[in-house]
């Protein structure tokens, strides 16, 4: 709910990164008056495909989902289109055809059965025209095992792996039982099975007694670099008192590991280490 808004930044590495713009740079864009902190822009999304960069985004009080573009990152970007679908936590996929869809969280089909029940659709996007077609596909309901009435899915991001299309997702909230979780399929519209060791991040299962704590881990996303290794960005806290921050969440990085057809952050049971060796970038 700052303006300006949208704060992009740029690294070589990975670890050092430097503000060079923000997308959300003019009087009338998106307009965040009366707006309190947690309730102004939610979770961008950035791509860049066949020579422009892409942000998907949601001002849930200010218009609902939009979709913004430049060719350059540190601007000028576009006017926001706003899109005509519910939910939040919108990003692209854009496949080899030439089609574009948007995957993102909204409430489910019918009356959801409990608090925080929600959906993982999917949802064809004209980027020529910049709307929404009405072609659209529940991916997950509710979370990797229904039975427990899992809450909060949301945070999706779609990757192209080899013959398999991958479906990450965060899952259980933002405070102490966030987590992030894994599924595929061979078909970008699914069915979509969810990895046998679930969830693949996560800090719920330690002691919150543990020094230097991190938490609340999850809405993540990943990136392969040049090298074929993998690193996933993900967010967090630093709490001091139960679940007090004074940074709010925070970003984090890992690297990803692979096995049997499957990525992982961490093992069950593991701290986020606060320090370990950067990416083997130039």
């Amino acid at each position: 709910s700052w303006f300006p808004g949208l704060p992009i930044y740029h690294s070589t590495d990975l670890v050092h990164w430097r503000q060079i713009g923000n997308a959300i740079d003019r009087t009338g864009m998106v307009d965040f008056a009366g707006l309190g902190t947690n309730r102004g822009l939610f979770a961008p999304a950035i791509s860049h495909h066949d020579g422009m960069f892409w942000i998907v985004n949601t001002c849930i009080e200010c218009g609902g989902n939009f979709v913004i573009t430049a060719e350059n990152p540190a601007g000028p970007w576009s006017d926001p289109v706003f899109l005509d679908f519910g939910g939040i936590d919108p990003s692209l996929v854009f496949e080899p055809d030439g089609s574009a869809w948007i995957a993102y969280n909204d409430a489910p089909a019918g009356e959801p059965r409990y608090e925080g029940h929600r959906a993982l659709w999917l949802q064809r996007f004209d980027a020529k025209a910049m709307k929404m077609l009405p072609e659209r596909h529940l991916l997950v309901d509710g979370g990797v095992d229904p039975s427990t009435d899992p809450v909060w899915a949301e945070g999706p991001h779609i990757y192209r792996v080899g013959d398999w299309y991958y479906l990450m997702a965060a899952e259980g909230g933002t405070a102490d039982q966030h987590s992030e979780t894994i599924y595929r399929s061979r078909t970008l519209t699914g069915p979509y099975e969810p990895g046998p060791d679930n969830p693949i991040l996560t800090q719920r299962d330690l002691s919150p007694d543990r020094r230097d704590r991190v938490e609340a881990t999850g809405h993540a996303d990943l990136v392969e670099l040049d090298d074929g290794s993998w690193w996933g960005v993900f967010l967090a806290t630093r709490p001091f008192a139960g679940q007090s921050t004074l940074l709010g969440r925070e970003t984090f990085l890992l690297p990803v590991t692979w096995e049997g057809g499957w990525p992982t952050f961490l093992p069950h049971g593991k701290p986020v280490p606060l320090q370990l060796a950067a990416p083997d970038l130039p």
